[in-house]
């Protein structure tokens, strides 16, 4: 069963980290509405409003990896917010991917596990979020609700390998070092 949480990303399929964003949505059990800002930009208004809702400068919406950032002189720090945008809008492979907007919130999601700050678990409305297990007790905070994590470190395989779920609802280690895994932020 998918959730109701509507979600966009705004996605590139060649990039790995904009893929491995999108599985991670899916993981949640939501299906997003993919947008392909390749070929449809975000308009100027959209893009600069994600910019503040994600409260980042403009400038950190812009891609300095690609050829055309040099070949325009984007990396001059006197541009204005509407002239990196306006860039942006006419050559779209400048815009820093994926930008995902939830109800939640709006995030760069660079790394890809970033998008787990603005989702939900769809079985019990919790927060998803990334938590590094203390490897001197073996669990992560107890208390949680993990009704929902069975599903996604099911669906999640990098997970499912180091980490089993105890019968009291703790998830437990496998290898002993700090492993990041998946919990609900909100207690239950």
């Amino acid at each position: 069963m998918k959730a109701t949480m509507d979600i966009t990303i705004y996605h590139n399929p060649r990039c790995g980290t904009s893929r491995k964003t999108l599985e991670l949505i899916r993981a949640a059990g939501v299906e997003p509405t993919i947008i392909d800002y390749l070929s449809i930009p975000p308009s100027h208004a959209l893009l600069k409003a994600m910019a503040a809702a994600a409260g980042l400068p403009v400038r950190a919406l812009l891609r300095s990896k690609e050829a055309v950032y040099g070949e325009l002189g984007l990396d001059d720090p006197t541009l204005s917010d509407d002239a990196m945008i306006d860039a942006m809008l006419a050559q779209p492979i400048l815009i820093e991917r994926p930008l995902v907007v939830t109800p939640k919130g709006v995030r760069l999601c660079r790394p890809s596990e970033k998008v787990l700050e603005i989702l939900q678990c769809d079985t019990c409305a919790s927060s998803v979020s990334m938590r590094s297990v203390d490897p001197s007790n073996g669990f992560a905070d107890s208390g949680r609700c993990f009704r929902g994590s069975y599903r996604l470190i099911d669906r999640y395989a990098d997970f499912a390998r180091r980490v089993e779920m105890t019968l009291d609802g703790r998830a437990s280690v496998l290898n002993p070092v700090a492993l990041p895994v998946l919990v609900l932020s909100d207690f239950r």
